[in-house]
């Protein structure tokens, strides 16, 4: 699955034409989940988070899920680093072991990292930038989940960001 939050200015009707479509995605994708976003966990807290828009997808065949969140935010500088999220990650449960990936170099700020959840054997990619008064966070994960295609449809989104 993936996962990507926006900041900026505009409403959830404006954030919603920001994000990706299942024509975006590669492969059989369908629209899992769709919602309003107004409650924010600490990192979207740490952006300036005041509403947002989230939409999932997930492979026909089970195998990949992907949630895109673009959130209206006032400071998108303070993307969670590596560290940052190795911290929250390990604070709450060992479980959990984070691995900072190459830079995406994507938008203004971007970090990436790889989450890995020791119990279940689960790989997380995330990856975040900003453009512009945007912050935007994906999460992409299940058996055939790869930061390669993480990044390609991060650069897909970046190109629809206003």
């Amino acid at each position: 699955m993936l996962l990507a939050h926006g900041c900026g200015k505009g409403g959830v009707e404006e954030l919603s034409t920001m994000a990706l479509t299942e024509t975006d995605l590669p492969g059989d994708y369908t629209l899992a989940y769709e919602e309003r976003k107004v409650e924010f966990g600490e990192f979207d807290k740490m952006v300036g988070a005041n509403v947002g828009y989230e939409i999932g997808f997930e492979r026909t065949d089970g195998k990949v899920k992907f949630l895109e969140t673009i959130i209206i935010c006032s400071n998108p500088q303070l993307i969670p680093s590596a560290d940052e999220l190795r911290v929250a990650f390990t604070s709450k449960q060992e479980r959990y072991q984070v691995t900072q990936l190459s830079n995406p170099n994507i938008g203004e700020y971007s970090s990436a990292a790889e989450i890995e959840d020791k119990h279940y054997g689960e790989i997380t990619f995330l990856l975040t930038f900003s453009k512009g008064n945007k912050y935007v966070r994906f999460m992409f994960w299940g058996d055939e989940a790869n930061y390669e295609l993480l990044k390609e449809l991060a650069r897909k989104a970046e190109g629809k960001i206003k």
